[in-house]
C-alpha cells in the first residue's frame, strides 16, 4: 500500500547546533522511507535557527543544518537543495506563540514540480480461462 503525499515531519536540531542526533536520524530514517515509497528523487531542505543570538551565526546555522540533512538523504539516493531561511515570514512573531524550539529545525519538502509516481505494478494474472467457449 502507498502512503499518499503529505507534509514530512520536521526535523529538531538542539539549540546551536548543526548535528543530527539519534532522535533526528530516526526522523531522516522515516523521511527516506516515505520519499522512496512515494518515488520521490528530489527535494527542497529548509533549515532554521531561532532569533535568539548573532544575526550572521544564526543564518549560516540554519544552512548547516540544511545541508546536514540533505547529505544524509543523498546517502539514500535523494538529491536536492539546501537553503537556509533565517528570519522566515512572521519568523519573530511565531516564536513568541510557539517558542524559539519551533525554529531549530529542518524540513524535507517535495521539490517543485516532483511528481509523485507508484512504484511499477506486477502484471495480472490472466484470467482467461482454458476451457474453450461454447456457443449456444
Amino acid at each position: 500500500m502507498l502512503p499518499p503525499p503529505s507534509r514530512l515531519p520536521p526535523i529538531q536540531f538542539p539549540d546551536g547546533s548543526s548535528i543530527i542526533g539519534q532522535a533526528a536520524a530516526q526522523v531522516i530514517g522515516d523521511i527516506i522511507w516515505a520519499l522512496e515509497r512515494w518515488n520521490a528523487h528530489e527535494v527542497r531542505v529548509v533549515g532554521y535557527a531561532s532569533s535568539n543570538g548573532s544575526r550572521s551565526i544564526n543564518a549560516k546555522l540554519a544552512l548547516s543544518r540544511s545541508r546536514a540533512v540533505l547529505e544524509a538523504l543523498n546517502t539514500a539516493g535523494i538529491s536536492g537543495t539546501a537553503i537556509g531561511s533565517f528570519l522566515a515570514y512572521n519568523q519573530r512573531d511565531d516564536e513568541r506563540e510557539y517558542g524559539l524550539r519551533a525554529f531549530q529545525r529542518v524540513d524535507v519538502e517535495l521539490a517543485q514540480g516532483e511528481i509523485i509516481s507508484s512504484p511499477p505494478m506486477p502484471a495480472a494474472p490472466s484470467t482467461q480461462s482454458s476451457t474453450p467457449n461454447s456457443t449456444n
